[in-house]
């Protein structure tokens, strides 16, 4: 832990939550569900979700479907064309791309607080491709392996080269954090933590994280401690890897920036319980002066 304006010594490897798997499935572009378990008789039902294949295909259906319950009745085929075509794609001739709706999202901080507290992992990855989208690159040269993932890398290299951190000590390879190649330390955590304290969107930032006892993925941790409606930090959890890094105010009146990572623990180990709450609770507690 620190001060936001002092450094701090390299612990283990960033980890982010991981992903459920609920009975109902489908398939990779594909318009089938499997649905697997068992389920009771008295049993009042399940409700789950499933990814959609085809988003835009959906939405036009819906909105022919739509149109037709009020009178409107659209002829043809229904269709979508990829905003990027693919290579060799031959689009129809009488598509003229004539924009007949469009939909303006929320400010970022809407999303980044949605992002953040329920720790939507694929907001994060639709985050960094449009990063990818959005933010030029230095070198715009044409090259066939770029792609808005790679591009949306770029520019958080960028950012951490900004913030004052060396980008080829960490290993990034998607915007959640899921993938077991990403490798990023404590050292470094604490430091962006820093960084986004004097940040000119650093109310921003803090807000978007999980409230202690409150709200996220932290609304039922830290209940009854000092750490409760105090402590704002994002949660990761892997198999065998947990952390907990954001911030805290002291009992003093200080602000704490911290980042606790916890890798390789024994199967069946409470880390949350027995390691990590304690440690940032003892920081809430914490009467004296770091300097």
């Amino acid at each position: 832990m620190r001060r936001p304006r002092t450094s701090s010594q390299p612990r283990n490897v960033q980890v982010c939550t991981a992903l459920t798997h609920p009975p109902i499935r489908s398939r990779l572009a594909a318009d089938v569900l499997e649905i697997t378990g068992s389920i009771a008789l008295d049993d009042k039902g399940y409700t789950g979700g499933v990814g959609i294949s085809h988003p835009a295909l959906l939405f036009a259906y819906l909105l022919r479907a739509s149109l037709a319950q009020h009178g409107v009745t659209v002829k043809g085929k229904t269709r979508t064309v990829a905003a990027r075509p693919a290579a060799g794609f031959v689009a129809p001739a009488d598509n003229h791309g004539i924009e007949i709706a469009q939909v303006q999202s929320v400010p970022f901080s809407v999303v980044a607080a949605n992002t953040l507290k329920p720790s939507q992992n694929l907001y994060t990855e639709i985050i960094l491709r449009t990063l990818g989208k959005v933010v030029p690159r230095a070198d715009n040269s044409p090259n066939i392996d770029r792609t808005s993932e790679s591009d949306g890398l770029a520019v958080v290299k960028t950012f951490l080269r900004e913030a004052g951190l060396n980008p080829s000590s960490l290993v990034l390879t998607d915007g959640s954090g899921l993938s077991r190649n990403d490798m990023v330390t404590a050292e470094a955590t604490n430091q962006l933590l820093t960084y986004m304290h004097h940040h000119r969107y650093a109310a921003v930032f803090r807000d978007a994280l999980p409230i202690a006892g409150v709200d996220g993925t932290l609304r039922n941790r830290f209940k009854g401690t000092p750490a409760e409606n105090n402590l704002r930090a994002k949660t990761g959890t892997l198999s065998s890897a947990s952390s907990l890094s954001g911030y805290v105010r002291d009992a003093a009146g200080e602000d704490l920036a911290f980042s606790i990572m916890v890798n390789n623990f024994p199967e069946g180990a409470d880390v949350r319980a027995n390691c990590m709450e304690p440690i940032a609770v003892l920081l809430a507690s914490f009467a004296g002066k770091t300097q």
